[in-house]
């Protein structure tokens, strides 16, 4: 029990607060030596302790909140730690002795207060005295970051060593799955030792499940000198890609995270012949398209990625290639229905006069060559500039969520006549206003019951279900009765049903 409960103040362990002071180290916010927490834990110890001699007639029983307090100073502050003084709480507890009664004078709280307030300004002296706002090490994280089955387990960070001293990088992964405490990853490539001013690229990796992470997670990467230096510190986090958990977001939509295996962005996919690689073109994180040559055909590629029709425009940073009318660069619109139609949005200084095949709808837009331009799609102002109605409702799966939903597949699209131009870079896609209540979300739905359920019908006969599809369409007959198609299903079910049982 006494070596546990000592382990911090003789061990080196890291920062790790769950909500005490330690948590401004911890998180990067100010950096101070581990010394100053040690000096602080025994001075507030100190200073309970005289409070409670001082006065214990009025304090006995106040004994056991004084841990929390001393270890909210300390810099390790866990809530587990709580439970080393379970054990001799419950010994007290269970020989309460009667409650010692106060003497005829009692002791004047106007010198502990006088006591007290001396001690936190010498703390706070000590700790202004100390502080560094800068981290001796700087982390910086390069994207994209390289993802297996899902789970981040590769990342490239620049690490900077702003200390005057020689520093041995240690470098650790810390989200809520470790229990908040940082562990280590392994360092692939790098220098084992970082001289005084000198930056250099680490490659991290882990082979782990439970040390890597989803890129919706929230993540810090921490840095220390293996050499036990606590000063020697840094700190950088991982904001979280929350567009794979909202149904209508467009998914890894700045190509920040790439499958190590198909070599792509996260959940997009090649089609037509050709390769993909990250880059950051001209300080923006993009995705380069890289056509493979087929004798007899055009150059051909696209990165696909199945989402719903947003409700709201977004945006994409865009840069066209040379001028060329033959030259295919933009967007393609591919619908699920059972008759897919494709929309070509092409983007570039002179108008496509390519080969179309047939089905195809192109719209142009001008959009200078070799340069980045912003520019902001709106699908269901397309879709009527193309003269066709939205796609259909469509009973599907997104993001484990049973919806109706009109769902397309959305690609980055590149077609070239010239065997010369073969590249082309796609930037980032941005936007904002994916974040759709549920409520709107359904509104198409919920104000066609008859038509859901009617859907819903359908679905269980794909799947030969047709006792529930007979009670889904006897539902949708309830909201619109007379309705010839319904009526007419309910008794080809019956008549299924009836063949059945035979």
């Amino acid at each position: 029990w006494f070596l546990g409960y000592t382990e911090p103040l003789r061990d080196k362990q890291v920062f790790l607060s769950q909500g005490g002071l330690s948590t401004l180290v911890q998180v990067g916010i100010v950096y101070l030596p581990k010394s100053y927490f040690l000096i602080t834990f025994l001075a507030i110890f100190g200073l309970l302790l005289y409070i409670y001699i001082r006065h214990y007639d009025r304090l006995r029983d106040a004994l056991w909140v004084f841990p929390g307090i001393m270890m909210w100073f300390s810099y390790r502050s866990l809530i587990s730690y709580w439970i080393f003084w379970a054990f001799p709480m419950l010994i007290v507890s269970t020989t309460r002795q009667p409650k010692v009664r106060g003497s005829a004078h009692q002791r004047s709280w106007k010198s502990t207060l006088v006591v007290a307030t001396i001690t936190f300004a010498t703390l706070v002296t000590l700790g202004l005295t100390l502080v560094s706002p800068y981290a001796p090490i700087q982390l910086y994280l390069q994207y994209p970051m390289f993802s297996t089955n899902g789970r981040i387990d590769h990342l490239t960070l620049a690490v900077s060593n702003n200390s005057n001293k020689v520093i041995t990088p240690r470098l650790s992964g810390q989200f809520i799955r470790t229990d908040m405490n940082p562990q280590l990853w392994i360092a692939e490539a790098g220098p084992s030792l970082l001289q005084p001013g000198q930056t250099a690229t680490y490659q991290l990796t882990s082979n782990r499940d439970d040390l890597t992470f989803y890129a919706h997670e929230a993540v810090q990467i921490v840095v220390t000198d293996a050499g036990g230096d606590y000063q020697l510190r840094g700190v950088t986090s991982i904001e979280p890609d929350r567009s794979y958990l909202w149904p209508d977001a467009i998914p890894n939509p700045e190509f920040k995270l790439w499958d190590t295996t198909l070599k792509t962005p996260l959940f997009w996919a090649i089609e037509g012949k050709g390769t993909t690689e990250p880059t950051s073109f001209q300080g923006r994180n993009a995705v380069r398209l890289i056509a493979d040559e087929v004798p007899g055909k055009p150059l051909h590629i696209a990165l696909a990625n199945l989402i719903l029709f947003p409700k709201e425009s977004f945006g994409i940073w865009l840069h066209p290639p040379v001028s060329n009318p033959a030259l295919a660069y933009g967007l393609e619109i591919l619908t699920t229905d059972q008759r897919p139609k494709r929309l070509w949005m092409l983007f570039g200084p002179q108008d496509y006069t390519g080969p179309v095949d047939d089905g195809i709808h192109v719209l142009n837009y001008f959009a200078p060559e070799k340069t980045w331009t912003y520019q902001e799609v709106d699908l269901q102002a397309a879709f009527a500039q193309a003269g066709w109605p939205l796609p259909p409702l469509r009973p599907t799966l997104v993001r484990n969520i049973s919806i109706d939903a009109r769902q397309i597949e959305l690609r980055l699209l590149f077609i070239s006549q010239d065997p010369a131009i073969n590249t082309v870079t796609f930037g980032p896609i941005q936007q904002e206003g994916y974040r759709i209540p549920p409520q709107r979300l359904m509104t198409e739905t919920l104000n066609d019951p008859a038509g859901y359920y009617q859907r819903l019908a359908r679905s269980y006969l794909n799947k030969r279900n047709s006792e529930l599809a007979l009670e889904a369409y006897q539902r949708a007959l309830d909201y619109d009765p007379g309705n010839t198609d319904i009526l007419a299903n309910i008794t080809l079910i019956k008549q299924i049903l009836h063949e059945e049982g035979q």
